[in-house]
């Protein structure tokens, strides 16, 4: 009796020992082979990885709820105070379209996107399994950081030919002066070298006089530069008056990089020729308000667009455009401005308003002058 028990005993052991060691084998089959303490490991060094990325990534699920998150893109989300773990992408980033990369399983490269007051670079792709779509990955880049390198290389080829139009301008004038002197005509070569002079003179006493904040001079000269190769004559108001340090520089800067580029644009791109196309620009630094006016003589805004001209991506230029003009019209809602866009056959205007305060009680108790 107590033979056949032991007996027993012997078979069920061995037989929980076998059916252990399968069940381990299939267990560490799963889990790849790896100890516990391997996969703590991973799991802190992707954790680790993936929050030194600069990149902001969020990952959804086939529900559309956020799965997977970094620092990076929850800086990206100002007003996010709560923890995006769990949520769903759409009360989120209402215009992130991972629902739609889930639904068709295409991804979508170097797509641009405005988040909060940022204009970004996404990237959404498709996370499969075994052919199966199991969720969807965003990746953003703040598209300002993308253009430094762009901006460095675009500046210097910007100066490179800059000069070599100046070079140009110059040797013309230079081979006018020469020629006049061999013709002995020593009253005009006077009036080209004092009219040279004059035209630099002007420009630079008029920058030192009203626009003395040198980066907005900086892109208002480069601009005139761009414009002026172009055929196109370019005019900062004689009104306009910007102090040393501009109210909002950074607004500022965007606001007339976007509007005078839009401007060329709209000129260069007019399918019926007219004489002496013009941009003008004037920025009056008031008590309580800074204005801005940029106004073209192009074909005007297309009437497809409409009260759309502010919306994301809403432009005739081609997929990918239509950026500029809103991400300005949140900076400026932002700053409680006002943002207006006349538009007619002969040329169009955009005229910004900027309240300016001392400080944030101000700002809290003014209201906004520019309504």
């Amino acid at each position: 009796m107590i033979l056949e028990i032991t007996a027993l005993g012997l078979i069920a052991l061995i037989a929980g020992l076998i059916g252990a060691f399968i069940l381990s084998g299939h267990i560490k089959k799963q889990i790849f082979n790896l100890e516990p303490y391997e996969i703590a490991f991973l799991t802190q060094q992707q954790a680790a990885i993936l929050e030194s990325i600069r990149e902001g990534i969020i990952a959804v699920d086939t529900s559309g709820k956020i799965t997977t998150f970094n620092r990076e893109a929850k800086n990206l989300l100002p007003d996010e105070q709560e923890d995006p773990l769990g949520r769903s992408i759409q009360s989120i980033l209402p215009g992130s379209r991972l629902t739609e990369v889930i639904k068709e399983g295409n991804a979508h490269y170097d797509q641009p996107m405005i988040i909060g007051n940022s204009l970004v670079v996404v990237n959404r792709i498709p996370v499969k399994i075994d052919g199966k779509v199991i969720g969807a990955v965003a990746s953003f880049r703040d598209k300002l950081q993308l253009d430094q390198l762009d901006k460095r290389l675009a500046d210097i080829g910007q100066y490179v030919d800059t000069i070599r139009s100046q070079r140009h301008e110059f040797m013309n004038k230079l081979h006018l002066i020469s020629g006049l002197i061999q013709m002995k005509e020593y009253e005009l070569v006077k009036e080209v070298i004092e009219g040279v002079h004059q035209e630099q003179q002007k420009v630079l006493n008029f920058f030192l006089a009203r626009v003395r904040d040198p980066a907005i001079v900086g892109v208002l000269i480069g601009k005139m530069h761009r414009a002026k190769e172009l055929g196109i004559q370019l005019n900062i108001s004689d009104d306009s008056n910007v102090p040393e340090r501009c109210p909002h520089r950074e607004t500022v800067l965007t606001i007339l990089g976007n509007a005078i580029e839009n401007a060329i644009e709209a000129i260069t791109m007019m399918s019926e020729t007219r004489p002496l196309p013009k941009i003008s620009v004037q920025i009056k630094n008031e008590e309580k308000q800074l204005l801005l006016t940029v106004s073209d003589t192009g074909p005007g805004i297309d009437p497809e667009l409409g009260e759309e001209i502010f919306a994301d991506g809403r432009s005739t230029k081609g997929e990918g455009r239509g950026f500029g003009l809103a991400l300005v019209s949140r900076l400026v809602s932002r700053l409680d401005g006002s943002i207006v866009m006349n538009s007619s056959s002969k040329g169009a205007s955009l005229q910004v308003c900027l309240p300016i305060w001392r400080d944030v009680n101000e700002r809290t108790n003014q209201s906004n002058c520019c309504g």
